[in-house]
């Protein structure tokens, strides 16, 4: 998934499908993912879900909506601490058979809808079901035009926030889901009077939830304030279809050779599947990262490293966990070295060296446990080597041995639901 630069002509069928079938390789614009999202503060995520929604319309019959809902959250809390859902946002993507009906033979030109209700399921919180919308929100003037694609953003700008989510003081995990959400949508014609009575939507998906983020509850773990990423709904492309997408950004502690223990930032990206059947397989797919090495330690490494301009190097152990599915420890650079892409350093800046240097890691394949409902990946060590270069690209001095502790607390990557 990347952000959108230009809108996408023509749209693609949206099919109510089993999960199983979702676990083909993204297209290949989600490979810039990485270098599009915006930077994100240790302790946060972004995280998006896209998937089908079947809903019966009168003279339409079962038509399928695409529809996204893209939300900011943190990672980790302290237990007892609540947390909100900032710069939340909807996209409804209308199937050309519904616009033909509805613009063609209706002759409708905009659509309003209104929003009453959109069910958050917060498993292992206090409060577990809420509505996240604290009052309707409306969408006027759509328009509607036969032959091209028609996207309704909810809110049609800015964002809305959902929650407070209260933890309770029990440590875990809380797993944040998506119900079915309630509209009704009003077909306007040319001078603003309907062209038909309104649409109540009456809509399934794939399940009762769509899984959209999981937040580690932690004894000890710092207090967060509310991000806001600034992307919308509309921001992201469409390739993502069936799938959950996450950005998340976590603390490590790294080993730079004899230089000692470090503090860096890792961002990750990756998309799963959000629903399997039960004890059914999955896989991470387009899994990218990035290391963010403070100025500070950029300062100590040309110390030890004068004359280089640029690093490099390889990843040897890269370890992801899973909870609720086997192996609960995979180490995808067992299978083949993960390359770590050249990145300039600079005195007195921050470096950033992201992985793989090419397209995007496989994580898995994963069998869910076949019990329970619930599944967590997360991520675990990561070991490696570093190489210095000059302007010329020779190498300055010998490699660095790269050493990095699994994140603490660490954060839910992915989270798929069984069914």
């Amino acid at each position: 998934m990347m952000i959108r630069k230009t809108e996408q002509a023509g749209t693609k069928a949206a099919a109510l499908a089993l999960a199983t079938a979702l676990l083909a390789a993204t297209a290949s614009t989600d490979v810039q993912a990485a270098a599009t999202m915006p930077a994100l503060p240790a302790g946060t995520q972004l995280a998006s879900v896209e998937y089908p929604l079947s809903c019966r319309f009168p003279v339409a019959g079962v038509q399928t909506l695409r529809f996204r809902l893209t939300a900011t959250a943190p990672t980790v809390v302290a237990s007892g601490q609540s947390f909100k859902l900032s710069d939340v946002s909807m996209r409804v993507l209308v199937p050309d058979g519904l616009v033909q009906l509805i613009g063609g033979v209706l002759t409708t030109k905009t659509l309003n809808i209104n929003v009453a209700k959109l069910p958050i399921i917060a498993s292992g919180a206090v409060s577990a079901t809420f509505n996240g919308l604290d009052s309707k929100l409306q969408v006027t003037g759509a328009p509607v035009t036969p032959g091209e694609p028609t996207y309704v953003d909810i809110p049609q700008s800015g964002f809305v926030t959902i929650g407070p989510v209260k933890t309770g003081r029990r440590t875990g995990t809380v797993y944040v889901s998506v119900g079915i959400p309630t509209a009704t949508i009003y077909l306007k014609g040319v001078n603003g009077g309907p062209t038909f009575v309104p649409l109540r939507l009456n809509c399934q998906g794939v399940s009762d939830t769509t899984p959209l983020l999981a937040v580690q509850v932690a004894t000890g773990a710092a207090e967060v304030a509310d991000f806001h990423s600034g992307v919308r709904s509309a921001d992201l492309t469409d390739e993502a279809l069936d799938r959950q997408y996450i950005q998340s950004s976590a603390a490590r502690s790294c080993t730079f050779g004899n230089l000692g223990s470090r503090d860096v930032t890792e961002t990750s990206t990756g998309l799963s599947p959000y629903a399997i059947p039960q004890g059914g397989s999955f896989s991470i797919s387009d899994r990218r990262g990035q290391l963010k090495i403070p100025a500070a330690t950029v300062n100590d490494l040309l110390a030890v490293y004068p004359g280089a301009v640029s690093v490099d190097g390889t990843i040897t152990g890269l370890d992801y966990t899973a909870a609720g599915a086997a192996p609960d420890l995979f180490d995808i650079a067992n299978l083949q070295p993960v390359a770590l892409a050249p990145a300039d350093l600079q005195a007195d800046q921050d470096a950033s060296i992201a992985y793989p240097y090419d397209s995007g890691l496989t994580v898995g394949p994963f069998s869910a446990a076949g019990f329970g409902r619930n599944v967590a990946l997360g991520s675990g060590p990561l070991t490696g080597s570093l190489n210095f270069r000059d302007s010329n690209g020779a190498a300055v001095g010998a490699a660095l041995p790269l050493s990095c502790s699994a994140p603490d607390p660490a954060p839910v990557i992915n989270s798929l639901t069984q069914y």
